[in-house]
């Protein structure tokens, strides 16, 4: 079998079919959801917690691809409720009116800009069941976008305050390290995972029992 070729300090990796691509200048951090088991009992359980870019970073030895080139043709719609669900709706729709090349954020991965940031949100949201890794951006045709994430918190507590949808696609510069804990990073591109090898796969039956207990 043919292997995934990286080299962290050159910036490059070359896929299993000799395709060489080129890795940004950024150790970025990704708070990956973790859950790889299903029990019947435990009722419903959104699709997003289990661990899927894990596994798919296995999987892939490392590279996973784009998350729209992943869902094409698949229509993603909010998963959220409440506030934030209303407050992802009015951000996809400011989107497409502002610039429809800018990262989604329903087909995009969130990246922290660093590990200080990431643990930073790990505490103020209460993410206990994620696994923290580290990656690297490619490239390649992918694209960015720099937001202030406490527009999306307060819209999510206040969405009548629709102006804060378009604002959120205003390029956020923080000034100093404080303020860089509320950079979040949408990236529409494939990702490299070097620690890869650790990561867990999720038993298709796992999925099987989920899928059949959530459609009933």
């Amino acid at each position: 079998m043919a292997e995934v070729v990286a080299d962290i300090e050159n910036l490059r990796v070359i896929d299993t079919k000799g395709n060489e691509y080129e890795l940004w200048d950024h150790e970025y951090w990704y708070l990956s959801p973790n859950r790889t088991s299903y029990h019947p009992a435990e009722g419903a359980i959104n699709p997003y917690s289990f661990g899927m870019v894990l596994h798919n970073a296995n999987c892939g030895q490392g590279i996973h691809v784009a998350m729209e080139n992943l869902l094409d043709g698949i229509e993603v719609t909010v998963q959220k409720v409440g506030g934030a669900g209303e407050a992802e709706r009015l951000i996809e729709e400011a989107r497409l009116r502002i610039n429809p090349q800018l990262p989604s954020r329903l087909r995009c991965f969130y990246l922290n800009h660093d590990k200080y940031v990431a643990l930073a949100r790990i505490q103020a949201w209460g993410f206990t069941e994620r696994e923290l890794v580290r990656c690297y951006s490619i490239r390649s045709s992918a694209f960015y976008h720099y937001a202030d994430v406490r527009l999306f918190e307060v819209l999510a507590k206040d969405p009548t305050q629709v102006h804060l949808a378009e604002q959120y696609w205003d390029t956020f510069n923080p000034q100093d390290p404080k303020e860089r804990q509320f950079l979040e990073v949408l990236v529409n591109g494939a990702l490299y995972f070097p620690d890869w090898k650790q990561f867990p796969r999720i038993d298709e039956n796992e999925l099987i029992k989920w899928q059949e207990a959530n459609q009933r």
